[in-house]
């Protein structure tokens, strides 16, 4: 159990966050982005000027 010992209230906290930022980047495109793939692991970089 990857879990054990955290409590759901921050699961939660987690949760609202990730919907809030999604429902800002949807209206939002990244000025510049890049993305690299090392074996199984891929990143990808979203850069936004404010």
């Amino acid at each position: 159990m990857p879990h054990v010992g955290v409590r759901r209230v921050n699961f939660l906290e987690e949760e609202a966050f990730s919907y809030g930022l999604a429902d800002f980047l949807i209206g939002a495109y990244p000025d510049r982005m890049q993305s690299a793939a090392h074996g199984p692991d891929i990143t990808i970089q979203l850069h936004f000027t404010a």
